[in-house]
């Protein structure tokens, strides 16, 4: 493994926690055990997608499901959360997170001619605003 990679576990909660769903239910986990089709009723979504979401709030280590009686009742992992904050915070992940990015472009790109892009959409959107 790349010691400069981003973290795969990173990659995988923040793209559980990437849809508007999936933090419903992890607010409502927060508050207490629920089992899918009690999730499925408070948020109003079919039973299959909520079974998705819970899937992959699981696959990142966010929640847990346990077995009692015939279903299976979901709980909120606040461990990985604090986890998950102190890994994306510590100056080591951060470092990581920055080691692919080239440093050199910004120089790279004021020796060129006329930064095109940048100039007319600049002139363009302050003669737009004086209107």
């Amino acid at each position: 493994m790349d010691p400069l990679a981003i973290p795969e576990v990173l990659l995988r909660i923040f793209k559980a926690l990437a849809d508007a769903n999936r933090l419903r239910i992890l607010g409502l986990l927060s508050q207490s055990a629920h089992t899918g089709e009690q999730l499925a009723a408070l948020l109003g979504l079919g039973a299959p997608t909520v079974s998705h979401h819970l899937a992959r709030l699981k696959h990142a280590g966010l929640i847990s499901a346990s077995t009692e009686s015939y279903y299976s009742v979901y709980r909120l992992e606040p461990d990985s959360l604090e986890s998950v904050a102190r890994q994306l915070t510590s100056p080591e992940t951060l470092a990581r997170l920055a080691a692919e990015a080239d440093k050199q472009a910004y120089d790279r790109m004021q020796g060129s001619a006329e930064p095109r892009s940048i100039s007319k959409r600049s002139r363009h959107y302050r003669s737009r605003r004086k209107s």
